[in-house]
């Protein structure tokens, strides 16, 4: 009777080593590949399990095109024209077939083993190549499993893409920066002989229908006739135009909804709602919003009725050149929408940089202001406000506002110009430890640090006797950034008192406090000195 090697049965599987070298390409991204590579030399039973999985992901399509040719590529040819640049793409194809079917064979069954194409940066011949490709597989795209592919070219009009992409394309990011900008005449039109890309977006629901990412970015002019065509994306999830140029109009932001009932994550360009008529907008699905534009359209679509029941994070960003009103305003409306219910992480932010070094900037008063119309959104536990092209008037009340404004807030960012000396005391911070039990994280621009002789009316009386704070990270950013002289060792213990689980940076121990050491550095050592001291009684 003959005797099984488990060990040798175990080494042999197929479907065992796919599993196997799948494991090591993911537990090590760097070093997988080259080890995967050099299994694939191990033996017979080892180099097909592991040539399909190193083919699953590449950085370009130009291993498969060297592929084809039976080429390789030594570092000393990187300066080298591509073969590819320099062959009529059809006529090599067409002889390689000819001649070489066994190689043809061999690159399509490596072809079918790719899943992700990391950057598909295409010049005008690869482009070519590629359709020669296409044309001489019958039509049909040589990738027929992939699933993800970032695909970048400088030629707006052309449909290599739709080509290549196979049904089962889930995830595509697509750059299309065109070496000439279309031009448009003042009515709309485009002037004559410019290139049409709405023609790509039109085929993309038939060339990929099981699309559910789409990234598109780059400095194509789009226009409004783009909308219509991704609406046949249905399956889509995540929708993210980076393209300040292509904007959604009044009724695109519920077209998409409407027609996307999938839609968990939008990034978007709002404009020119103000004045229109702005159907309200729903979305079951939508997690998290990311939208752009001025405060009077952001406002326009807030107001017009935004209904998000599973909407948890969103994303404000302000294009306005000067900050009016509006913005309050535009957080007015939209505290005033249904998304109190569900909203847990919110982000204002200016995209404005402030004026020229030494204008005067615009005072907008106390930054309650600004907070104030966000106290609605009552179960909000991660909130940054990054307001920086104008100045405000920070007190302590305004610190005591926002500290009471979230009572389940773990994590706040708060980002400011204080219009001159009006700074909030650093003994205000005591307002978090008391209204925000569940705050991990918390950053501020700059606070009010007090003099040598004001210490003994910061510190407390006694000592908390209550629960411990969670806070583990503090960011004052701009506080201690001077090099004046502060009572150290006594706005150490105050924090420590009020924060007693900050972490602290390692290597304190026998730390020496050379001149490059920073303010904040000392006060960290004499934290980790006063717990030292206080673990040894």
């Amino acid at each position: 009777m003959s005797l099984v090697n488990p060990l040798a049965a175990l080494l042999n599987n197929y479907d065992i080593l796919v599993y196997l070298f799948d494991t090591l390409s993911t537990r090590h991204r760097g070093s997988g590949r080259r080890t995967l590579a050099s299994c694939a030399l191990v033996c017979r039973s080892w180099s097909d399990p592991a040539s399909r999985v190193l083919w699953r992901h590449i950085d370009s399509f130009h291993p498969l095109w060297a592929l084809l040719a039976g080429l390789t590529f030594p570092s000393s040819a990187q300066g080298l024209s591509e073969f590819w640049e320099i062959v009529d793409g059809e006529i090599f194809v067409e002889r390689l077939m000819k001649n070489e079917p066994d190689r043809w064979k061999h690159f399509l069954y490596r072809a079918s083993h790719v899943r992700s194409v990391a950057t598909a940066s295409c010049r005008k011949s690869e482009l070519g190549f590629i359709r020669a490709v296409v044309k001489f597989n019958g039509g049909a795209t040589v990738l027929p499993w992939l699933q993800k592919l970032v695909w970048r070219h400088g030629f707006a009009s052309d449909l290599t893409l739709l080509a290549i992409a196979p049904k089962s394309l889930q995830d595509l990011e697509l750059s299309s920066v065109p070496f000439a900008l279309p031009m448009w005449h003042p009515d709309g039109r485009l002037e004559e002989g410019t290139p049409r890309i709405e023609e790509l977006y039109a085929g993309l629901a038939d060339a990929a229908p099981s699309l559910r990412r789409l990234v598109v970015s780059g400095r194509q002019l789009l226009g409004p006739v783009v909308v219509p065509r991704l609406l046949r994306l249905t399956q889509m999830r995540e929708l993210l135009l980076f393209n300040d140029i292509f904007t959604l109009g009044p009724s695109d932001v519920h077209a998409l909804l409407e027609h996307m009932p999938l839609l968990e994550i939008l990034s978007a360009h709002v404009e020119g709602l103000v004045g229109k008529p702005v159907p309200g907008a729903h979305s079951a699905s939508l997690r998290e919003l990311r939208i752009r534009g001025f405060t009077q359209d952001l406002e326009a679509l807030f107001i017009a009725g935004f209904d998000a029941p599973a909407l948890a994070s969103l994303r404000l960003s302000i294009q306005d050149e000067a900050f009016s009103l509006y913005v309050r305003r535009c957080l007015q409306a939209l505290s005033n929408t249904s998304l109190s219910a569900s909203l847990r992480a919110l982000k204002v932010e200016t995209l404005q940089t402030p004026g020229p070094e030494g204008a005067d900037m615009i005072i907008a008063g106390p930054l309650a202001t600004i907070v104030e119309p966000l106290g609605r959104l009552r179960l909000l536990e991660n909130v940054e406000i990054m307001i920086v092209n104008v100045s405000f008037l920070i007190s302590e009340a305004d610190i005591l506002l926002i500290a009471q404004a979230w009572k389940h807030l773990r994590r706040l960012v708060l980002s400011y110009n204080p219009a001159g000396s009006h700074l909030p005391p650093l003994a205000s911070l005591r307002h978090f430890a008391a209204h925000c039990p569940e705050l991990l994280y918390l950053a501020l621009t700059k606070m009010e640090v007090p003099a040598l002789e004001d210490m003994p009316q910061l510190m407390p009386a006694a000592k908390s006797t209550g629960a411990a704070h969670p806070l583990e990270t503090l960011d004052l950013r701009m506080t201690f950034a001077s090099q004046a002289k502060h009572d150290t060792v006594g706005i150490a213990r105050f924090l420590d008192d009020l924060f007693p689980n900050l972490v602290l940076e390692e290597g304190f121990e026998g730390m020496g406090l050379g001149k490059y050491v920073t303010p904040w550095n000392r006060l960290e050592k004499e934290i980790w000195t006063l717990r030292t001291q206080r673990d040894a009684e």
